[in-house]
């Protein structure tokens, strides 16, 4: 697979630098890539490109930085963001929209070799998938694990909250599509005995809920106090290859 990836910076200077440092970490790592960089926001808009990673100057001259990803993200909602800025008062917006790294100037190698290790696992993982039976129409659907925000036990079948479309519920018992998911992804944990939560999409959790939101939706889940010591330490691991 060759990424596509897209640099968007309007100091040239600055431009050139990234590009070579992202050029050398990446063939150090053996990826293939195809990088196009762009010295304007309006540029990288008009472009029928579908990124895989955008390196994002917050700052540009127009458009803002995180507007522009905004934008690029109502196309291709899976594209990971880096931001890049001198400015760290933007950093809770870029949380808004889940960036994956929020670099600052100049950019530390270490940092970015971190950050695009983890991306390259993100998409690795957008690779694994499961099936399920949709309760209604009795469709099978293919989904990616890595869009499931969470999966509730309703009992004798599952609800299945995705990033994709709406929820649904899936004829198959909560413990089968609990397992299917556990075989391929490391990145859930049990909160409850009811929920199968993605981490990647927590924002907060105490000994009684875990909050998690995708764009404008929020959820809840139920934690149990027996359940909240292991889901602290999975939480903490799981920081750490972020």
């Amino acid at each position: 697979m060759e990424l596509r990836i897209a640099i968007c910076d309007d100091e040239t200077d600055a431009l050139t630098k990234e590009s070579l440092l992202i050029r050398e970490l990446l063939d150090e790592k053996k990826v293939a890539y195809q990088i196009d960089t762009y010295t304007s926001a309006e540029e990288l808009l008009a472009s029928e490109v579908m990124y895989d990673i955008l390196f994002l100057d917050v700052e540009l001259r127009q458009l803002n930085g995180i507007d522009v990803a905004e934008k690029l993200l109502e196309c291709k909602n899976d594209a990971l963001i880096f931001f890049i800025t001198n400015y760290s008062i933007y950093s809770d917006r870029a949380s808004d929209i889940r960036a994956h790294r929020f670099l600052s100037k100049p950019v530390d190698k270490d940092r970015l070799s971190a950050g695009i290790d983890s991306a390259l696992k993100k998409i690795s993982d957008a690779t694994k998938f499961i099936t399920v039976t949709d309760m209604e129409t009795k469709r099978r659907y293919t989904i990616p694990i890595a869009s499931i925000i969470f999966i509730e036990n309703t009992g004798r079948h599952t609800k299945i909250y995705l990033t994709t479309r709406p929820a649904f519920i899936a004829e198959e018992i909560f413990s089968i599509i609990k397992e299917r998911i556990e075989s391929e992804a490391d990145y859930f944990a049990i909160p409850h005995q009811s929920y199968y939560v993605n981490m990647r999409f927590v924002d907060d959790y105490d000994k009684r809920e875990v909050k998690m939101s995708y764009g404008k939706r929020s959820y809840t889940a139920i934690m149990t106090r027996g359940r909240y010591k292991t889901f602290n330490d999975k939480m903490f691991e799981m920081a750490k290859l972020v």
